[in-house]
């Protein structure tokens, strides 16, 4: 839009100053002195750099992205109407409380304190068929909804005793729900469980876990018990 704008008053002076110009030094030179900013302007719209693990995905003027292919880390080049946007494609961690009112609840109705920590990388050759499929707020229609859901459908599966006795069982189905629903998204946006490559690699759950111990504690004789798992190797690895 700037780029747009710069060009449209630089032609109108231009237009004027061949319309209007009394003197030849004026009709001759202020179109001559146009064209030389326009070409500086155009040049620095053209350039942009993306940093290491970022890459870039173009748009062009209308919003629409530009091709099939986002741009990779380094100083790349577009046309001075198109504009960049930037993704991570670095792990990152997103780190989900349940606590209060929005604790989860276990299969005989105890409630369940926890801190659930998800590490989620994207592929950076999936990016641009990520945001034609869903957008650039991805995250939050994708993560942010999701994995609450899920790990509060898999604590209802247990009772609190087994919560604290099961943890490795409680992980992996929290893990593999997240896999299963998040590897659906292909480049097209199609969901399909196999045959297509992951947009998500190296999704794992640390969740530490606050248990209610059933009639002791409503009693006050014990407290909830507190685990704490990690994704092994296998866990970092994304499905392909």
């Amino acid at each position: 839009m700037p780029w747009l704008v710069i060009t449209i008053l630089l032609a109108l002076a231009t237009i004027g100053a061949a319309i209007f110009g009394v003197r030849r030094e004026i009709r001759m030179g202020v179109p001559a002195l146009a064209v030389v900013v326009w070409l500086l302007i155009s040049i620095f719209f053209s350039i942009h750099t993306v940093g290491q693990r970022e890459v870039g995905i173009v748009y062009n003027f209308s919003g629409t992205i530009s091709g099939n292919a986002s741009k990779s880390p380094g100083v790349v080049t577009t046309w001075p109407w198109q504009n960049i946007r930037k993704e991570n494609v670095a792990i990152q961690k997103e780190t989900f409380v349940f606590a209060g009112s929005d604790s989860a609840v276990s299969k005989d109705q105890q409630p369940i304190t926890a801190t659930l920590i998800v590490n989620y990388q994207v592929e950076p050759q999936h990016v641009v068929g990520l945001y034609k499929s869903i957008g650039p707020n991805w995250k939050s229609v994708l993560l942010d909804g999701r994995v609450p859901q899920d790990f509060k459908e898999t604590t209802a599966q247990f009772t609190s005793p087994e919560i604290t006795l099961n943890r490795p069982a409680l992980r992996k189905i929290t893990v593999g729900r997240l896999r299963d629903e998040l590897g659906k998204y292909d480049v097209a946006g199609r969901r399909r469980v196999r045959q297509q490559r992951r947009l998500f690699a190296g999704l794992h759950g640390c969740h530490r876990v606050e248990a209610g111990s059933g009639a002791a504690g409503a009693a006050g004789a014990g407290e909830g018990r507190a685990v704490e798992s990690r994704g092994g190797a296998g866990d970092r690895q994304g499905a392909r």
